[in-house]
């Protein structure tokens, strides 16, 4: 049986009031894609949609060598990244790949 839990009271300090969701798609030519728009949060969630592969980096480039690889098996959880800035993270992929970002401030 859950317990039901009240947020009435709670610090708007921790707790999210607002946020939302952006789709990055990898440019053709390949090439390192930067989320452009300043979207100041807390916290983000990024899950890859579509393509062959693809890769992300904070505060720099992204390429198949330096930038971490994304995983987009059925039901691999989104990976969490705590940030501050959306626009911080850099993508680098498949052209046409397309990688969904939630976020949260």
């Amino acid at each position: 049986m859950s317990t039901p839990v009240s947020t009435t009271n709670l610090s708007t300090d921790t707790n999210s009031l607002t946020g939302g969701v952006v789709i990055v798609t990898i440019p053709n030519p390949a090439a390192d894609k930067q989320y452009g728009s300043s979207l100041p949060c807390r916290t983000c969630y990024i899950q890859y949609l579509s393509g062959t592969q693809a890769y992300f980096n904070i505060d720099t480039a992204a390429d198949g060598t330096t930038g971490f690889k994304l995983d987009k098996t059925a039901g691999t959880p989104p990976l969490e990244v705590p940030i501050d800035d959306v626009n911080k993270l850099h993508f680098f992929g498949t052209a046409g790949d397309k990688i969904q970002i939630m976020w949260r401030n």
